[in-house]
């Protein structure tokens, strides 16, 4: 390679130097260079060839321009619009019959400022009029989420964090749900859904993984396209396209596989009621910022033939069955 580089240099050195010879010639010096170039084109054997070469070296040099200019382009990969990355989540989730994901799922809520008139906060609290900032209610929520889905209305769903776990299972026919930490289990047979609101326990969790991203194109003038980012699932490094949504409200970002057209993170930051208050640690009138970032952990299985154990719950011995399931202390 390295003499291939310098063949390269010195290709371009000898041809800068014949340039410039030429150029000394024209304003009468360096006669020796002279003398040797016309000895070679008056001989009668090399003259002719010479310039025949030189016509013909001439001649591909400006087709091969040519063809770099404005036929390699034609050929190179194009980046895909905002439109046509959107069209093809769409396709992918669109298809789907069965799936597989695992997956992290962080919450985290932030309060934002309260702005005050002069005369509603007193001296202790400072200047009349301005800004407060509340402090954030509560620390970080980690959960691992497993969720297995295949026609007709099977799934697992297991739910694990610091605290609690459950365990959701369907064959499509009968529903459990376990609690591990509990030993405590219920049974249902599940009847048709009596209206188009009524969802199962895994509903969320599926619109979160595959449902919302179906419908993503009728969005696509209000997406923008970032730089592209790298992530790691197990030992592979995928690289994806970034795309964000930001609206009044909140931001939508996801990081979508550039192969398989798979949202492997997604981040939603929405604003929280602010006259609910979720947890004691939360001020009632103060505006609060939910964060929901989810990564899938593992390579998805999309369109897999799925076990049937997965979508059948045999009782651990030890294990009762109940009407219902107490809430799970923390």
């Amino acid at each position: 390679m390295r003499d291939s580089l310098s063949a390269k240099t010195g290709d371009r050195e000898g041809l800068q130097e014949i340039t410039a010879g030429k150029a000394l010639n024209m304003n009468g010096e360096n006669h020796e260079f002279d003398g040797f170039k016309a000895k070679l084109f008056s001989s009668p054997t090399w003259g002719p060839m010479a310039s025949a070469g030189l016509r013909r070296w001439t001649g591909m040099s400006v087709r091969l321009a040519f063809l770099v200019a404005f036929i390699s382009p034609c050929c190179m990969p194009q980046q895909l619009s905002v439109s046509d990355i959107l069209n093809k989540i769409g396709e992918t989730y669109e298809q789907l019959r069965s799936y597989q994901v695992s997956a992290e799922m962080v919450t985290k809520i932030t309060a934002g400022e309260v702005r005050f008139n002069e005369g509603q906060a007193d001296d202790s609290q400072g200047p009349r009029g301005g800004v407060m900032y509340a402090s954030s209610p509560t620390p970080e929520l980690k959960s691992e989420v497993e969720l297995a889905v295949t026609d007709p209305g099977k799934y697992r769903l297991q739910v694990k964090d610091s605290s609690s776990e459950i365990v959701v299972i369907s064959d499509g026919v009968t529903t459990w749900t376990y609690s591990p930490k509990k030993r405590e289990y219920t049974e249902k047979f599940q009847s048709p859904p009596s209206g188009k609101n009524e969802k199962d326990a895994a509903s969320v969790y599926e619109n979160t993984f595959v449902t919302r991203y179906r419908n993503l194109a009728k969005y696509s003038s209000s997406f923008t396209l970032e730089k592209d980012k790298q992530i790691k699932i197990g030992p592979d490094k995928i690289d994806c396209y970034v795309l964000k949504l930001k609206t009044p409200r909140g931001v939508h970002e996801i990081w979508v596989d550039k192969v398989r057209f798979v949202v492997w993170h997604s981040m939603d930051s929405d604003p929280v009621d602010p006259n609910e208050v979720h947890s004691a640690y939360m001020m009632k009138g103060v505006p609060y910022q939910k964060t929901l970032t989810v990564d899938l952990k593992k390579a998805a299985n999309f369109n897999t033939k799925l076990e049937d154990g997965l979508f059948a719950f045999v009782p651990p011995d030890k294990t009762k069955k109940v009407e219902s399931l107490s809430p799970q202390k923390k």
